[in-house]
This record gives structure tokens, sequence and C-alpha cells, in this order.
């Protein structure tokens, strides 16, 4: 996976200033975490500009003060039904790692921004090494490598996302499975 130095030494600066925080998301009625150094920024859902012959849950690409971000819907790339658009519905804009065939037209460099299409953002919360715990090996409706841990935040359980290997693209061929 191609990174560059410096993109590595910004993560690694970010991940120890966050610690161990998450963004939780909603995917229909299932509560899921993403790392809050992942996240770039958070907004409203906007109507966006299909791309053709792409994966069905590339739902297209949005301009991002000029920037063209594509946008997948992140329970379709889980595996799940897809999202129906509504008012509470939100675009979570994330750093992608690209990977190119012919490395012409596409940068191979992490900072690459992707937009993830959610059924609601809930909160940041703080999560303690106590409450993380390896995914199980069986009974999750996801792949298990798109899988970084299960925690317990209250009564309910939430699956952390392993974005890192969620966001993989390969240019020519879509996403990696």
């Amino acid at each position: 996976m191609p990174t560059t130095l410096p993109a590595l030494q910004r993560k690694h600066e970010a991940h120890k200033t966050d610690g161990n925080r998450y963004l939780s998301i909603h995917l229909g009625h299932d509560t899921y975490g993403i790392a809050i150094y992942d996240v770039k920024e958070i907004i409203a859902y906007t109507p966006l500009t299909f791309l053709p012959m792409t994966e069905a849950y590339i739902k297209g690409v949005l301009n991002l003060r000029g920037h063209v971000v594509p946008v997948i819907d992140l329970s379709m790339r889980l595996g799940l039904s897809a999202i129906e658009p509504d008012k509470q519905s939100c675009i979570v804009i994330v750093d992608a790692y690209i990977e190119s065939d012919d490395n012409k037209n596409f940068n191979t460099q992490a900072g690459t921004l992707l937009g993830l299409l959610v059924s609601s953002v809930h909160d940041v919360i703080r999560l303690e090494t106590e409450q993380l715990e390896p995914p199980p090996p069986f009974g999750s409706h996801i792949p298990s490598h798109f899988i970084q841990n299960i925690a317990q935040v209250n009564e309910a359980f939430m699956t952390i996302l392993a974005l890192e290997s969620l966001l993989q693209i390969q240019i020519s061929g879509g996403f990696k499975q």
C-alpha cells in the first residue's frame, strides 16, 4: 500500500493525540465506529453525480471545495442493504489509499479523499483498551477483515471498522475484495 512518509507521520501524530476516540455511525439500525483520526469532516447528504460502469456501492462523486470526491454507500460495501438517503444521512469524508495499475492518471498516495454515505452520525466516543475485543471468528454478517474490534458501549455492541482494509482501492478493477 503506497504511503508517503509525511502522510504516515501525520497519521501517527493524530493517533497519539486522539487515542481511542471513535466516530459512532449508524448503518440502518446497527452502530459502527470509525477511528476519529481517519475522519476529515462530516457533511450533510447532497445529491451525487452518477458514474457509469462502476460497482453498485459507488454512488457517485461530489464537488468538495473544488475537489472531486468519490462516495460509496458504506452499508453496501459491507454487504448490507443500500442506504436510502434521508434528512439524517451524512457523508463522512476520510483518507483513502489508492493504487493504480497504470500510475498514469491517479494519485497513489495517502491523502486521497473518499466519502462514506452513512444513515446517520451519532457521537464521538472514547473507548478504553479494556472495552475493545477482537472480532469473533464466526457470526458476523460482514467480512471479518473489515472488522478491527468489537466494543461494548453501555448495553450494546459497536463494530469498529478497519478502514485501511475496507477502503483499499484499485482503480482499474474497482475496490479490492
